[in-house]
């Protein structure tokens, strides 16, 4: 029964991911440009968190498949009619054939694992071009502000060359006399 209860417990966890997946999706999107940095590190957190346990299940569940599913130690359950509807349905043709109801969860899982593997990747490579683009902006940004610190440094740097003085008079003395001598 450990095996059958770890069987049913592996889609339960797969579907926990797939909400941890698109709430994480839809935070991201709803607070686009509005993050904090502990916001910013919270969901770093949780995305670091969901892609460590997800490459886990990635490399485990096959594993767990091949030694547990295909072995036999999970017991095949099969979902068919009812007896009594069975008998019902059978003479008018309509009657479901018999499912093998681990297999069928067992692809269930392998494709939910391969989904969310490519959502992961997709994931990544778009945190990748945003972190770029924020860098970028951000180099922008602070490249605009060092500007003007050097207009400013430079501004400062004539206003005391002008007012430093040179011998009897400062600069700027010098500079007015030289201009009234050309007018």
């Amino acid at each position: 029964m450990r095996e059958a209860l770890c069987f049913l417990s592996l889609s339960d966890y797969l579907d926990v991911m797939q909400v941890d997946y698109s709430k994480l999706r839809d935070e991201a999107r709803t607070q686009h440009g509005k993050f904090s940095a502990r916001r910013l590190r919270r969901m770093r957190d949780s995305f670091l968190a969901l892609s460590m346990d997800l490459s886990s299940a990635v490399r485990d569940l096959p594993q767990f498949h091949d030694s547990h599913v295909s072995s036999g130690s999970v017991p095949v359950f099969t979902m068919e009619d009812a007896p009594w509807l069975a008998s019902r349905l059978a003479p008018a043709g309509q009657g479901f054939p018999s499912v093998n109801f681990t297999q069928m969860l067992a692809d269930q899982q392998k494709e939910q694992v391969a989904e969310l593997a490519t959502e992961d990747k997709d994931y990544r490579e778009i945190l990748t071009a945003v972190a770029s683009l924020g860098a970028s902006i951000d180099t922008f940004k602070i490249g605009r502000i060092a500007l003007w610190v050097s207009l400013v440094s430079l501004v400062v740097a004539l206003v005391a060359l002008l007012l430093a003085e040179v011998k009897s008079g400062t600069v700027l003395s010098y500079l007015l006399e030289w201009f009234s001598g050309w007018l």
